[in-house]
This record gives C-alpha cells, structure tokens and sequence, in this order.
C-alpha cells in the first residue's frame, strides 16, 4: 500500500487517482465514520460503494449504496468492516463490479490498477474457471484467488 493514515481505530489506504479502503476493526460508539466515508466517496470514489462484515465473510455493494446507509448498517457493530468506494479506472460503473469481492473464504478489495489482469482472465478461462462479466482487474484477482 501507498500511503495508509490509521489511528487507533481506523486504517484507510489513500492513493491518487484510487480507489478508498478503510479497515475499521470496530466502529461501534464512532460518530465520525458517516463523516469519513462521505470523504473518502469524495476524494477518489463516488462509482459504487460496499462493505465488508467480519466475520460473518457478507458482502453489501452498490453503484446507489450510500455512505450514509453504510454509516447506518455498520454504527452498532463490534467486529471489523472493510469500507470500499470505487474509481472506476478499469471496467464498467456497474453492481457487478463494486467491491469488496467475496472469493470463497476470503473478502478482497483493491486500491489500484493491475496491468496483466487481461492474460490471467484469459489463463482462468482457459482452464475452466467460471468467469463472470462484465469483468475489471480487481474482479479477476478474485477470480484467480478462490
């Protein structure tokens, strides 16, 4: 990761022209979190939002998913959330490629562009891996990593 702000509570990985990921280990009793995701939206995102509830591995993303809905569903936990806004550099603004991924037993979101994602596409295609369209870079690394 580029540049990671983090305080005791909250880990947010911001990188120019990027996508936002912030790991909140526990948001419970913190006011400022509607605050923080409407920036992070702000400064690098704004073509889908989602999250990520730990441990339970469920994933909630959309193009029309709020910030502020994500304040709401994420303001009483106590386990960890994985906060994703999408700069659409690769593929289409769509439901279908807002992140985080779940990929098998693993939740993945990706700050940045990843240039050989056509080649690996291609590979797990070849060999029979079940690929969903429309397809972006960080939906391929989910694809290759199940």
């Amino acid at each position: 990761m580029g540049n990671v702000g983090y305080t005791n509570r909250i880990i947010v990985s911001v990188e120019e022209k990027m996508c936002r990921i912030a790991v909140i280990p526990n948001p419970r009793g913190q006011p400022e979190l509607a605050e923080m995701f409407k920036a992070l939206e702000a400064s690098n995102g704004g073509d889908g939002n989602g999250i990520a509830l730990i441990p339970e591995m469920r994933v909630i993303k959309g193009v029309e998913l709020s910030t502020a809905n994500i304040a709401k569903i994420v303001a009483d936990r106590s386990d960890p959330v994985i906060f994703h806004t999408r700069l659409a550099s690769v593929g289409a603004v769509c439901n279908h490629l807002c992140q985080p991924f779940k990929a098998g037993d693993i939740v993945l979101a990706h700050n940045g562009t990843f240039s050989g994602w056509r080649e690996i596409a291609l590979a797990l295609f070849v060999a029979g891996e079940r690929i969903t369209v429309p397809l972006s870079d960080s939906l391929t690394m989910a694809h290759a990593v199940r």
